[in-house]
């Protein structure tokens, strides 16, 4: 399925189970696409819970249309905006949750300070600030450049001077303050990517109703096991079915 988001082709996948069922949207990882199995498989999950679940690519990711360098967290933002509006056009539900992953639970948060659409969200893997990941070199190679190269999953992608632009404005530690929704974190005792402090911050800073669930085995993945999978999606549809 395809929905515009500004100019560009934006590329999902909707796992429908009829007008009437609850509606969630995915936001995927930082360079990251909709086809990996972290979100087939939970997307399949949540769908015999009963969800219609959308999950889709950014620009500049995977099937979507757009170029690496505008990739960033303002067109993110606005990919899910397009998402939600695609997705209501299709379902009959007041409100739609979204479950963001990593870079993706940035997105999920700021978005749902700024769009009554969004009921709830559930927040993965997430970070409190962008530009504390950068390191000086790379902002002094993108400010001289316009990009700097990124290497994911033996692949080279092209960060743009947006994203380092965006990760000075958008703080998702001050847009949880914001947040008027039900919010579930869920961070693995195991990331080596993002610190367990991070969640247990943003945690911190939100109002209720918050919940934090930390899976003491668990990878930034979530799929390091398939108890661990398991119990990640497990969380992940309890709290929707609650919530929605």
């Amino acid at each position: 399925m395809t929905f515009k988001s500004d100019e560009e082709q934006i590329v999902g996948i909707l796992h429908y189970r009829g007008k009437k069922a609850p509606a969630l949207i995915f936001c995927h990882g930082f360079f990251d696409d909709k086809s990996k199995p972290l979100y087939v498989l939970t997307a399949r999950r949540l769908a015999r819970d009963g969800f219609n679940v959308l999950r889709f690519d950014f620009r500049g990711c995977g099937d979507s249309e757009g170029k690496q360098e505008d990739y960033c967290l303002s067109e993110e933002i606005k990919d899910l905006m397009s998402a939600i509006d695609f997705l209501k056009k299709r379902v009959e539900t007041d409100e739609i949750g979204v479950w963001g992953h990593s870079h993706g639970a940035s997105v999920a948060i700021i978005a749902a300070t700024q769009c009554e659409e969004i009921g709830c969200v559930v927040a993965s893997g997430a970070i409190t600030d962008h530009e504390k990941l950068w390191k000086k070199n790379e902002i002094e190679e993108v400010e001289r450049k316009g990009y700097l190269c990124y290497s994911k999953d033996g692949m080279l992608f092209k960060v743009g001077k947006r994203m380092w632009m965006d990760a000075k404005k958008y703080k998702p530690l001050h847009y949880v303050r914001k947040l008027r929704v039900p919010i579930l974190f869920v961070h693995g005792g195991e990331d080596r990517i993002v610190g367990v402090e991070e969640s247990r911050m943003l945690y911190e800073r939100a109002s209720a109703p918050k919940e934090l669930v930390l899976i003491p085995e668990a990878a930034h993945s979530f799929m390091n096991s398939e108890e661990v999978f398991e119990r990640f999606q497990e969380v992940l549809s309890r709290w929707f079915r609650r919530s929605l």
